[in-house]
């Protein structure tokens, strides 16, 4: 029996199982079965169509484009795995900057490093590492896999970065001699 002659409960129930299979995130296949759950109420027992769809995704215009692209990709998915791809809607994502954080704010958590009860022999490593991802821009990622061995003079390596390059990001001097002054003690 073809997907199209089955009805909508057997088809997202179906459907279901290759969820399953695909999404290893506990909240985005939650949040996948509850739109299409959504999705599905509002087929009735009319057959999913690239018409009705659109119709379904029209109701969020409202919302913000990262949430209006999440429900897209969700309904487009389904409908792909159906075998009507919706390949003429689109939405795009705005590439926003990320957010500005003043010094004075990044003195404040030193500050408030600089007083932590607990694990107080981290302290200077605390430090190092919040003066680093401040004076280089280095992501979370990058700063948690950074070794010593990637300081050089000068700069430091970033090995598989984001999208899995490498790059070199130069140092200011007196992170440099941070670095290199904690690098010389530690060996």
């Amino acid at each position: 029996m073809a997907l199209k002659d089955k009805p909508n409960t057997d088809l997202f129930r179906l459907y279901d199982d290759n969820l399953v299979l695909r999404i290893n995130n506990e909240k985005n296949l939650r949040d996948t079965r509850n739109k299409l759950a959504e999705f599905q109420e509002y087929l009735g027992e009319l057959p999913p169509t690239i018409e009705a769809t659109k119709s379904f995704l029209a109701r969020f215009t409202h919302l913000k484009p990262r949430s209006r692209y999440r429900y897209t990709q969700m309904i487009q998915t389904f409908m792909t795995w159906y075998g009507q791809p919706l390949t003429e809607v689109t939405v795009k994502i705005p590439k926003d900057l990320p957010t500005y954080i003043e010094d004075k704010d990044i003195e404040k958590l030193l500050a408030v490093v600089d007083t932590k009860r607990s694990h107080m022999d981290t302290v200077e490593r605390d430090r190092l590492l919040i003066k680093t991802a401040w004076r280089t821009g280095l992501r979370r990622e990058e700063l948690a896999t950074f070794r010593p061995i990637d300081i050089h003079n000068k700069f430091l390596i970033v090995r598989k970065g984001k999208g899995g390059k490498d790059r070199v990001v130069p140092l200011i001097p007196s992170l440099e001699a941070e670095l290199m002054l904690k690098l010389k003690n530690n060996i």
